[in-house]
């Protein structure tokens, strides 16, 4: 039992999902920055560097950000009624999945939110520590 109380510990830890987020955006900075520098053509060498950094971390920025947003939006049951929706569409076109007494939205939203867990939400943290990144290089590469 100490087992399983210790593997749910780890995988939940917000610092472990910190990194990751971090890990995974720093590989698409990277990615985003080789691929600039090695296409661009700027006048000046001084600022191509930052300029590049700038770029890929705006883009992972940008990218976790939206995501992490949609998550946090989420876990509020804003998406619930696209859900309820879209679960009665289905139930109207295929009749072999109908239930015998639809519940009504009511229901449905409570118990969504028994389901629904408050989750941490690393990826908008760092999605907000990488556009700032890209500000910082940004303000690197250009002239004084």
């Amino acid at each position: 039992m100490k087992n399983t109380d210790q593997k749910d510990r780890r995988r939940r830890s917000p610092v472990r999902g910190f990194l990751i987020c971090l890990l995974a955006g720093g590989i698409v900075m990277a990615l985003v920055a080789r691929g600039r520098f090695l296409s661009s053509a700027y006048p000046g060498e001084s600022g191509r560097l930052a300029a590049c950094l700038s770029d890929g971390a705006f883009v992972a920025g940008v990218f976790m950000t939206g995501i992490g947003l949609l998550l946090w939006i989420s876990t509020t049951g804003f998406f619930d009624i696209m859900r309820y929706g879209i679960h009665g569409l289905w139930n109207h076109l295929l009749p072999m999945l109908r239930q015998e007494k639809r519940e009504s939205y009511y229901e449905f939203r409570q118990s969504r939110s028994k389901e629904r867990a408050v989750i941490p939400c690393p990826l908008l943290f760092c999605g907000v520590l990488f556009l700032l990144t890209s500000a910082v290089f940004y303000g690197l590469c250009q002239p004084v």
